[in-house]
């Protein structure tokens, strides 16, 4: 039978502390069951060591026993001032049935130190940091895939670096583009774009000149509606211009360098009538000649930019002298 010693309850196998809100103290030896009740079902039931700062209360069940921690819909509180752990040596589980589960920290860190960290969501899950962050692999693959992918960096470049090969494929029409600056693409030999295609624009005048780098890659058509000139941006390796004759007038067009410096080079495929053609070569010039009435229509010149000062010239003319190339200064 417990007996009472200056306000703690005894019995041969558990010591608890005395409190008015424990009203039930029943140790079933038969069926190994210790209950700690609240029997007025208003107030609370406390297990303390009442003692030292250090002392320890301890659950613990033999090898092959559980301990079972239910609670209704108040919830259950653990807190400490100090750390936490909850340490399993086999699979576990800590889920909620309704609700969020939220795990929060001045820093989190999760740790799978002999196999895969899952997270699965029938919705979406979001990783956000305030400050720069890392997410790899020190073996084996990185890969983010998704009915859609959208990667933003709202103030500032993102990088991707390889030790091998990068390759991003679109199984549909795709963009890759930049809303100010150049968009850049080099390589240590070559540099291919395969199945590339040019914008479309219209020259009748002056306008747009001198071009920039932002219109690289555009197929612009030319009319001999008034005589104009048009300016080429600084080169630049990778920028490209084409121009094509729709409309043949009695006025000359001319297309420059942007410093009038001679840094054109290339050829000037000329069609001389009866069956022969003429390759002129532009050696240091500066200046392709649209002549007037001699152009003809879908004569064409192509434009590439070799490095920071070169241009590569490949222009083509069934007119017998409507395409020219020239030094003017």
């Amino acid at each position: 039978m417990p007996h009472r010693v200056n306000e703690v309850y005894a019995t041969r196998k558990f010591v608890l502390a005395w409190t008015t809100l424990l009203r039930n103290l029943i140790d079933n030896n038969q069926a190994s069951v210790l209950s700690l009740a609240d029997t007025d079902g208003d107030t609370t039931v406390t297990v303390s060591t009442g003692l030292t700062d250090t002392d320890t209360i301890r659950l613990t069940t033999p090898a092959a026993g559980t301990v079972d921690v239910d609670s209704g819909t108040g919830g259950a509180h653990v807190d400490s001032t100090g750390t936490i752990s909850l340490d399993a040596a086999a699979a576990s589980n800590f889920s909620t049935s309704v609700g969020a589960l939220t795990l929060a920290g001045v820093s989190l860190d999760i740790d799978a130190t002999a196999g895969a960290a899952t997270i699965d969501a029938t919705a979406g899950v979001s990783i956000d940091g305030g400050a720069a962050s890392n997410f790899s692999t020190s073996v084996g693959a990185l890969t983010l895939a998704g009915v859609s992918l959208d990667i933003d960096a709202s103030a500032g470049a993102a990088t991707i670096d390889a030790t091998a090969g990068v390759s991003i494929d679109g199984g549909a029409a795709s963009n890759f583009s930049t809303s100010a600056g150049a968009l850049t693409l080099s390589g240590t030999t070559n540099t291919i774009v395969t199945g590339a295609t040019f914008t479309g624009g219209a020259i009748v005048d002056a306008t747009p000149s001198p071009l920039t780098a932002a219109n690289s890659g555009t197929t612009y058509s030319i009319a001999q509606s008034s005589a104009y000139a048009i300016t080429l941006p600084p080169a630049a390796a990778g920028l490209n211009f084409r121009f094509v004759a729709i409309a043949i007038g009695n006025f000359a067009v001319t297309i420059g360098t942007d410093s009038g410096d001679n840094h054109l080079y290339g050829s000037v495929l000329d069609d001389t009538g009866a069956g022969t053609a003429d390759l002129t070569a532009a050696d240091a010039d500066d200046s392709i000649n649209l002549i007037a009435n001699t152009l003809a229509i879908g004569d064409t010149v192509e434009l590439w930019g070799i490095d920071a000062t070169h241009w590569m010239v490949t222009a083509r003319t069934t007119g017998n002298g409507g395409i020219t190339i020239t030094t003017v200064t």
